[in-house]
């Protein structure tokens, strides 16, 4: 069996933490493992299904506060284990567990490209071109990308243009997410809806995810749908400031935060549309996940358009408040959302299809490991 250590900050409930779950679910597990080298400290939402699907974790210290710790315990984990296999999660800043796993040996190493956000790359634009790079290209032999759009964020000039990467989409379980009438109605009864249309968002409430913008958008779009209802699902560390600028503008009875939820099948059912005006992103897992639901969505411009897999999805520009009021106005709400699944079930955004996929990036070194 190849035990794969992926580094990764915390396993809480993000989309590319989900992601990574969703692949470790389908995986062959009598031939992988996955174990987790994170930097949180606390017990993390996924720790209990790790360990049930026979996983381990190893907590290090935070590089930017204490590096000489953190160092000093990543080498120990990667000198006292034993890994087939280290699968890079993180940016552009921290690959010292990358440095570490080729002293030690470790065949295969892999760089995982998720994205990055465009403005934080331009404060480090030089950095990120003349070293980082090509630096950590370097480091790694087996590069992965969550889409095109993505990889000069990460890969060096050589390895994209001599396509020395995989493209591996951040692919769900279809079935797990299509519409199911009967939670809708369970999810409209639990927060008290009738026929009134129900807007929903799922994201951590980090700067990114621009949750700001979404609230100014609901609060604006009331004036035209007195009776709509918002679903804001997540936590995270604006959540309290978002929780203030509505009790400010007088919106409760409208916007409802449920917290962090597992029941996202019912949740995509019980609403009528998505919106998602995130100021950047790869190629977020949810959006996969509500277009197999079949809600419609409005999606902000800067997400990559290699998430668009249905009709229902529409991307609007994040300039201007009023274009996006107009759009949920005019939007016309399908009923037949069960036709949806049948056409993720034939991208490569189904798990079923990809998993193989990636069991292949891990037998990439096979020779070089035994």
């Amino acid at each position: 069996m190849k035990r794969i250590l992926h580094v990764v900050s915390s396993m809480n409930a993000g989309g590319m933490e989900t992601m990574i779950m969703n692949y470790y679910r389908h995986l062959d597990r009598t031939k992988y493992q996955f174990d987790f080298m994170i930097h949180d400290p606390k017990p993390v939402f996924f720790e209990d299904e790790i360990a049930s699907l026979g996983g381990k974790i190893y907590r290090v210290a935070p590089q930017r506060p204490n590096p000489f710790k953190n160092h000093r315990e990543v080498k120990k984990i990667l000198t006292t284990h034993h890994f087939d296999a280290i699968h890079i999660h993180q940016g552009i800043t921290y690959f010292y567990p990358l440095k570490c796993a080729k002293k030690v040996g470790i065949p295969n190493r892999i760089v995982h490209n998720h994205g990055i956000n465009r403005q934080f790359l331009k404060y480090l634009k030089l950095y990120n071109n003349l070293y980082a790079r090509k630096r950590i290209s370097s480091l790694a032999n087996n590069f992965i990308a969550c889409s095109t759009t993505v990889l000069d964020h990460l890969f060096s000039t050589q390895v994209i243009e001599q396509k020395d990467y995989t493209i591996l989409p951040n692919a769900i379980d279809i079935e797990n997410f299509a519409y199911d009438p009967k939670l809708r109605n369970q999810i409209r009864k639990e927060f008290g809806f009738g026929n009134e249309r129900v807007f929903l968002h799922i994201g951590t409430f980090t700067l990114p995810k621009n949750h700001i913008f979404l609230l100014k958008t609901f609060k604006a779009y009331l004036k035209k749908d007195s009776h709509a209802k918002l679903l804001l699902v997540g936590d995270g560390v604006l959540k309290s400031k978002m929780e203030q600028y509505v009790e400010e503008h007088h919106l409760q009875g409208h916007v409802f935060f449920t917290g962090v939820r597992q029941d996202i099948k019912a949740l995509l059912s019980g609403a009528d549309v998505m919106l998602f005006p995130s100021l950047y992103e790869g190629l977020p897992l949810t959006l996969v996940e509500a277009q197999a639901s079949g809600i419609c969505i409005l999606s902000s411009d800067q997400v990559s358009k290699e998430c668009q897999l249905t009709d229902r999805i529409s991307f609007l520009p994040i300039t201007d408040i009023l274009i996006w009021v107009n759009k949920m106005s005019q939007l016309s709400l399908s009923r037949d959302r069960l036709s949806y699944q049948k056409i993720l079930l034939n991208t490569d955004f189904s798990i079923k299809r990809s998993i193989c996929t990636l069991e292949n990036l891990y037998d990439k070194y096979e020779e070089e490991i035994k």
